[in-house]
């Protein structure tokens, strides 16, 4: 009973872990959006400002457009790039059902480095004759 009850405990234990560093990702996701979005929208009001100061105090729709689609599709890729990794919940995942080398009667301490110990073939330096 007492191996069920730490059993569960240690699971419990690696949930709030996961789910405390979800948040410190989300958390982090947004701040980064946050001021790189801040940029962009500095940055395009520079870039508005030049084309009006360019063309007499004027900007028209198809550039205004123009500029209003680059800007959105930089904000796009700045959702894509803050993607934060999020680790996956233990060695579990990384195990294939059916391998487990500690119940397989065939696998020894040698079977299991073979082609670890073989020699290296080196090609011997040529002494000049014949080639």
């Amino acid at each position: 009973m007492t191996a069920t009850t730490e059993a569960t405990r240690k699971t419990s234990i690696k949930r709030k872990i996961l789910n405390e560093l979800v948040e410190i990702n989300d958390d982090i996701n947004g701040s980064v959006k946050m001021v790189f979005r801040e940029q962009l929208r500095a940055k395009r009001m520079d870039e508005e400002q030049k084309l009006k100061s360019s063309q007499g105090g004027k900007v028209n729709r198809k550039e205004k457009k123009n500029l209003k689609e680059k800007y959105n599709s930089e904000v796009k890729k700045i959702k894509v790039c803050c993607l934060v990794y999020v680790p996956n919940e233990g060695e579990d995942e990384y195990t294939l059902l059916g391998f487990e080398l500690e119940h397989d009667d065939d696998s020894n301490a040698k079977s299991l480095m073979l082609g670890l110990d073989d020699t290296p073939h080196v090609k011997e330096p040529r002494n000049g004759v014949n080639g």
